[in-house]
């Protein structure tokens, strides 16, 4: 393109849809002013970053109108667009017989939203801070408030497909948050989308906290290395969000840097954050639990090492032991959710006892109480992915409810639906239809697994597929089982710590110590949490790196 002055001509390159929105967004007739991040900003220099960020908020809150340009007209969007405003303006001349039914429809909804737009990290902030905001795709047009309208709709239809963060996110956040919680908040939102640079991955969000009394002792410093930038906002969040903080560690981070508490905010959200599951978190457990002397919050402190002073992450835990035998990992849509495996592992009451590497004999597993929810949703499931009736025999679940299925129109039999098989293969599907062949983890439909269940046994059923998607069953050396994220290994420990709500897989640095790399949160059977209760003995301190 080429620019004009008032003494100087300049060329300068700019993408193909930039080029194609300054094309669609000029008026022939007089002149219009637009700022453009992508113009406005020499990437290139980090001091005029640094300062640009920090004017984000000023830029778009401040705007008369941001225009949202999502390129042009493809994938059936203009489709998209005319149902996404009908249901927001319904025209009286128009039912629901004037757009195509089912699949074409639902694919230029797919399309349309796919659209890299709704992958940035950055336009959250847009759509935040601005007071009017207007979206061109092709040749038409169409108000943000059509599209806020849409996400009920989605909501009341259950599509295959989750909306875009930016589509989906509240118009304004509790007032009663603090400014830490919300920034965690909308990391663990956002997580899914993509930034060029990841420290926009955090410095984003940074402009939409502007307005709280309360500002984070953290300003855009491009020049710092990306481990120092999470590290750093890690330690800011810490004192406010305690073990929330922790539970957002997921997956293996490749910032060799990082320490292992710390979140790694440029890795997609992975699996299921077992401390917010309600049917699984034990928060409770703590109240009227004070312990002198005991932080119920982690801590981070300095520790001299061989390499010098590192930044360490201390808190006090209970070791509820060692893992000894471990069920293969579950992966929705790609592996059979193994619940034979899973169950007869956890099932072994009576039989031989497993024996370590030193030839000593190991307990067995404790009967599992029957009112644990994850033990009884392995029974459930078993049932539903057994594949043969004598599956069923060995331990029938008479209790179960044996509904009828709706199945494009028609009734099916409870043993003719074929649960596990069906569920699995629409998640495949799905995945087929990606350009990788990949289902991200926030659009893994789970809701689908439930459909034809009384809501209490489809909740557990959706429920606990998520929470265990990614992760791998374990059996302690104490008699105890749980579920243990997929990177963990046989001699990993768990230990529940003062405060947290769900357990943590700690890795020993050295036979004996007390530091340990944090692996992730877990699931461990209510029994282990009710035994601690009655045992006086005291927490260790831990010391995670």
């Amino acid at each position: 393109m080429t620019t004009q002055g008032s003494e100087t001509t300049q060329q300068f390159s700019v993408t193909s849809n930039c080029f194609s929105a300054l094309k669609r967004l000029r008026y022939k007739h007089q002149t219009r002013v637009l700022w453009i991040d992508a113009l406005a900003i020499d990437q290139s220099n980090v001091d005029e970053r640094n300062h640009q960020v920090s004017l984000m908020s000023r830029i778009y809150s401040q705007a008369a109108v941001v225009v949202v340009y999502l390129g042009d007209a493809a994938g059936n969007s203009d489709l998209a667009i005319e149902f996404v405003m009908e249901c927001y303006d319904p025209s009286p001349n128009t039912t629901s017989l004037s757009f195509p039914k089912s699949d074409i429809l639902m694919q230029a909804l797919r399309n349309l939203f796919l659209r890299p737009w709704f992958t940035r990290v950055w336009v959250i902030q847009e759509v935040f801070l601005s007071t009017e905001k207007i979206i061109y795709c092709g040749d038409k047009e169409l108000c943000w408030s059509a599209m806020e309208n849409f996400k009920h709709y989605l909501v009341n239809t259950r599509m295959q497909f989750r909306l875009p963060y930016v589509v989906s996110m509240p118009n304004r956040h509790c007032e009663e948050e603090t400014t830490e919680k919300l920034l965690l908040k909308t990391l663990l939102d956002s997580r899914h989308c993509q930034a060029s640079d990841p420290r926009d991955k955090v410095y984003s969000l940074l402009p939409i906290l502007q307005s709280y009394i309360k500002s984070l002792d953290l300003v855009p410093k491009y020049q710092d290395g990306l481990d120092k930038i999470y590290t750093d906002c890690a330690v800011s969040l810490l004192p406010s969000c305690g073990w929330n903080l922790v539970y957002a560690v997921q997956g293996q981070s490749l910032i060799k840097a990082l320490p292992s508490w710390v979140p790694d905010w440029n890795v997609t959200p992975q699996r299921y954050i077992i401390g917010t599951a309600p049917w699984m978190e034990m928060s409770y457990f703590w109240i009227d639990k004070g312990l002198p002397g005991v932080a119920d919050k982690p801590q981070i402190m300095m520790r001299d090492s061989n390499e010098g002073q590192k930044l360490v992450l201390r808190g006090y835990g209970y070791p509820r032991g060692r893992i000894v035998r471990m069920g293969s990992t579950y992966i929705a849509g790609t592996t059979p959710f193994p619940a034979k495996e899973w169950y007869t592992l956890v099932h072994k009451i009576g039989s031989p006892a497993p024996v370590n590497n030193s030839g000593s004999t190991l307990p067995s597993v404790k009967p599992p109480h029957l009112t644990d929810s994850f033990f009884q949703f392995l029974r459930l499931a078993r049932y539903l992915y057994s594949s043969s009736m004598e599956d069923e025999e060995e331990d029938p679940v008479n209790e179960l409810p044996e509904p009828d299925f709706i199945i494009g129109g028609s009734r099916m039999s409870y043993r003719d639906y074929k649960f596990g098989s069906r569920w699995e293969h629409t998640v495949r599907k799905l995945a087929s239809e990606r350009k990788d062949g990949v289902l991200p983890f926030r659009d893994i439909p789970f809701h689908y697994a439930a459909e034809g269940w009384p809501p209490s046994y489809g909740n557990t059923i959706s429920g606990n597929l998520e929470a265990c998607h990614l992760r791998r069953c374990f059996v302690t050396d104490t008699g105890y089982f749980g579920l243990a994220p997929a990177e963990a290994e046989i001699g990993d420990q768990a230990f529940i710590c003062v405060g947290a709500s769900v357990p943590f897989v700690l890795r020993e640095i050295s036979s004996g110590g007390d530091e340990f790399y944090l692996v992730g949160e877990s699931y461990l059977q209510v029994r282990a949490w009710e035994q601690m209760a009655n045992n006086e003995s005291q927490p260790e301190p831990l010391y995670i790196v």
